[in-house]
């Protein structure tokens, strides 16, 4: 028997994760070393505890729950998103709110020449804890000392303008 997953179950997690983690999230930046195949890299094992070669954590300066909605203002790998401005169940199900929008600055002078790696973290312990927390903000990986990896985003090569200020988006599907 096949079974599918309804919107208002989908929406639930979306909603439940994203007020149950205090929209305090991290984007860890690694793995700024070539894969052995760079045109092929592997697959995000759902099994990783750890990024791969970590570099360093940013802040995540803007988070709302958001919908796949022509009309929306979120772009993100070609697809284009609405933001949902409200915690309401029954608002979030009308609008098929199953999406979560992450954005994040790396600024200029913390940039790897590269980087193959993005994981969403929270629970983060640090040597020092930085304030405020604003956009921007940067946090070396020996600045660590844990974090809990929720989800990785990409394997694949990313090369930043060295010049500016480098802006992550992420969307997370439930």
């Amino acid at each position: 028997m096949r079974s599918t997953e309804t919107n208002l179950s989908k929406v639930k997690r979306a909603l439940n994760y994203y007020v149950t983690t205090n929209n305090l999230f991290w984007i860890a930046v690694g793995k700024t070393q070539p894969w052995i195949n760079e045109d092929l890299p592997p697959l995000p094992s759902p099994s990783l505890t750890l990024l791969p070669e970590c570099y360093g954590f940013i802040y995540v300066h803007k988070t709302t729950l958001c919908s796949r909605d022509i009309t929306g203002e979120i772009i993100v790998d070609n697809a284009i998103y609405k933001s949902v401005t409200s915690n309401d169940l029954s608002i979030l199900v009308n609008a098929k709110s199953t999406y979560l929008y992450l954005e994040a600055t790396l600024p200029q002078a913390s940039l790897p020449a590269s980087y193959r790696a993005l994981g969403l973290c929270n629970n983060l312990t640090f040597t020092n804890q930085p304030t405020p927390l604003v956009e921007g903000t940067y946090v070396g990986f020996n600045n660590v000392l844990s974090y809990q990896l929720e989800w990785v985003s990409t394997f694949e090569k990313i090369e930043p303008n060295p010049l500016i200020n480098h802006t992550i988006q992420l969307i997370r599907s439930f």
